[in-house]
Parts: C-alpha cells; structure tokens; sequence
C-alpha cells in the first residue's frame, strides 16, 4: 500500500512514497526527506509546516503594523482633535438651547428684568457656540426685553 506524503521541496503536492520526483515541482524526492509522523494525507512534512508559520508571523506583522499607523494617524495626525471638536460642538450647542429653555421660563414666569438677563444669557451661549446668526437674533431679543425693563442703550 502506498502512503501520500507532501513534498519537502514545494510543500503542496501529495507524493506516494517512494516516489523518485514530485509531479509538480519535479524536484527529486529522496525517502529520507519524508516527515516519519507525514503518514496520513492531510500531514505535512516540518518544511511545509514552517511555511505556513512563516506565512501566519508574516500576516500578524503586516496587521500590526497597519494598526500602529492608524492609531499613530489617529492620535498624532488630527483624528483625536476632530473628535474632540465635534464633542465639544455639541455640547456648546447643548448648553444654548438650554439657555433658551432657561430664557422662555424668565419670560413667561419672571419679571421684565429677568427676561432681559437670561435673553443676554443666551446670546452669550451663541457666541460661545460659534453660531453668529443665532448671536445676532438673541442679541436683538436683549435688546428689547432690556428696553421693556426700563434699561436704555441696551
């Protein structure tokens, strides 16, 4: 009964033992080359077992270093500070349209003079926010409820 073996050469083809060369590669194949555990299809002889460890190593360096480019990129290279800004933006934007909420009881609930603080509180937080139309708007809001308070030249 013959025995298939792999290549020591190539690694991939199945040889029958006591083949003189392998059919794919044409290399010759002495019987002292075969792996003594290679006695099962499917078994690979050290060389070919190397191969795929070398093979294996190789793929896990290139992920490595994939992965250290992008998180160099990421942190050095402006990935954080985008990050950060777009938080931050949102939460500028947060806290003014609380302000308008805090705004809308003054008004509703509180004296003239409260409507006229909390309008410039809010106009305030739109400048902080960056967002010069809705600035504009509220400082326009101070205005007039600072005029209905009783306070002029606001």
């Amino acid at each position: 009964m013959s025995t298939l073996r792999y290549c020591t050469n190539c690694g991939r083809q199945l040889v029958p033992s006591g083949a003189r060369k392998c059919a794919v590669c044409d290399a010759p194949v002495p019987e002292s080359a075969y792996s003594p555990r290679a006695r099962v299809v499917g078994e690979k002889t050290s060389d070919a077992a190397r191969f795929d460890k070398g093979i294996t190593i190789a793929v896990r360096v290139v992920a490595g270093i994939v992965v250290a480019i992008a998180s160099t990129w990421y942190f050095f290279g402006g990935g954080l500070e985008q990050h950060a800004a777009i938080g931050m933006q949102r939460i500028e934007n947060e806290v003014a349209s609380d302000s308008v909420k805090q705004y809308e009881i003054a008004k509703r609930d509180g004296s003239p003079m409260d409507a006229c603080v909390h309008a410039g509180m809010v106009a305030a937080a739109y400048l902080q926010a960056k967002d010069e139309p809705n600035y504009q708007q509220w400082k326009a809001t101070e205005r007039a409820d600072c005029a209905a308070a009783g306070l002029p030249g606001q």
